[in-house]
């Protein structure tokens, strides 16, 4: 059973030796009291509990210091934590994650864990930047999500094998430093949901190794710059909800290992690239509330994983390309509140995957192809929504029905039919 002794004499263990970072000190306490020898083992459960341990250097100087009270948060660089999670490799300390801790600050002896590759601080209440990460040199992972910083970003220059950064979901102001695009070996950067301003630098090129970059949710001004078609890895690219104006660049097609795209409510004008279906790994394109202009490039025709296209909100004009039919895995379509006209193209039935069909607040005429009945749920198909009020001369014909309610009728009463502004 285990024992309920007590011993509360207080004792001080000298430790004669250099105290050098990634040691480990292990210090075996023995004693005897009323005949129990604690060095005989007769009590697996025996244990020392150390209310107050503190290691100095030869000049007596505190190296570390554990009085148990996590408040403090103090930490030696190879000592086993009681709180997060952690990751040892060889008595070394690789990884470390506190997170919904509520932690308001970090304590300047998270800089002695030199070991470090792996640092997560996400969902606390950190308000600055805690300097003395910038001297943890073999960090690769970096994560500080989700709390309340509201500094200018680092200068992170020193963390030269940094490979993910994640600072989203802060008060981040101020513009993207130029030292940000020195560290090499980053493949993501996350730094959306924040308050930055300026614009993307030319300098972006130097990260090639980058495969997904998030901005979106920021305030960042200016151009896509044409350097960023030199990210050739890049797979996510997220710009949305800032206010870049200016074409999109054509050297933007050059990214043919991007799988996500989205810039949508910009101020972007300018044709979408004719190019674009050069990018043939895209699943997503979501450019909406933007003020392009001219018409859908056929060649989008050629993207044939694409789930996801969304140009809701601009200027473009002319027709729809006859050649979407040959998006065979399209589940998303929203063209709504452009300029586009001409009829509705009967290839629309090919896309036996769609959901959701906006074409509402547009100039297109004639009739609605009834082979879009074949894509409701009734029919075996998929589609939820079809949005098309707004189109004056688009009509529905169907043996002379021309009323939700008649086409309800009709056996596609699954499917919302938003005819008619019911506003």
């Amino acid at each position: 059973p285990m024992s309920n002794k007590k011993f509360n004499t207080m004792y001080t263990v000298e430790y004669l030796g250099n105290v050098v970072e990634g040691q480990i000190i292990k210090l075996k306490v023995s004693f005897s009291s009323d005949g129990w020898d604690s060095s005989e083992g007769k009590d697996e459960y025996f244990y020392v509990e150390l209310s107050d341990f503190t290691i100095k250097d030869s000049t007596d100087d505190i190296r570390w210091r554990d009085n148990f009270d996590q408040s403090a948060f103090e930490i030696l660089p190879q000592q086993e934590l009681d709180y997060g999670v952690q990751q040892w490799e060889n008595g070394l300390l690789k990884i470390f994650a506190l997170t919904y801790s509520g932690i308001s600050e970090v304590p300047t002896s998270i800089g002695s864990l030199g070991s470090l590759e792996t640092l997560i601080l996400n969902n606390n209440n950190l308000i600055e930047f805690p300097d003395p990460i910038k001297e943890l040199t073999d960090l690769k992972k970096l994560s500080i999500k989700y709390n309340d910083v509201s500094d200018e970003l680092p200068d992170l220059s020193t963390l030269q094998q940094l490979e993910i950064l994640e600072l989203d979901g802060n008060n981040f102001t101020g513009s993207l430093p130029d030292t940000l695009f020195d560290l090499t070996q980053l493949t993501k950067i996350d730094l959306d949901s924040n308050e930055l301003t300026g614009g993307i630098p030319i300098s972006i090129a130097n990260l090639t190794k980058l495969i997904e970059l998030d901005l979106d949710f920021n305030q960042l001004t200016g151009s896509i710059p044409s350097e960023i078609g030199d990210l050739i890895l890049l797979n996510s690219l997220d710009l949305s909800k800032n206010q870049l104006s200016g074409p999109i660049p054509n050297s933007l097609t050059n990214l043919t290992n991007l799988e996500f795209l989205s810039a949508w409510r910009n101020d972007l004008s300018g044709n979408i690239p004719y190019d674009i279906g050069n990018m043939s790994q895209l699943e997503t394109i979501s450019l909406g509330g933007n003020e392009l202009s001219g018409k859908i490039p056929d060649s989008i025709s050629n993207i044939e994983d694409l789930v996801t296209l969304s140009l809701w909100g601009n200027d473009l004009s002319g027709q729809i390309p006859d050649s979407i039919g040959n998006l065979s895995n399209l589940e998303i379509l929203y063209l709504n509140n452009n300029q586009l006209s001409g009829e509705i193209p009967g290839e629309i039935e090919s896309l036996t995957a769609l959901e959701r069909f906006y074409i509402q607040d547009n100039n297109l005429s004639g009739e609605v192809p009834l082979s879009l009945l074949q894509l409701a749920p009734d029919n075996n198909g998929a589609l939820e929504i079809l949005r098309a009020y707004n189109n004056p001369d688009l009509v529905w014909v169907v043996d002379g029905l021309n009323t939700v309610t008649e086409l309800q009728d009709l056996g596609v009463n699954q499917v919302q039919y938003d005819w008619f502004d019911a506003s």
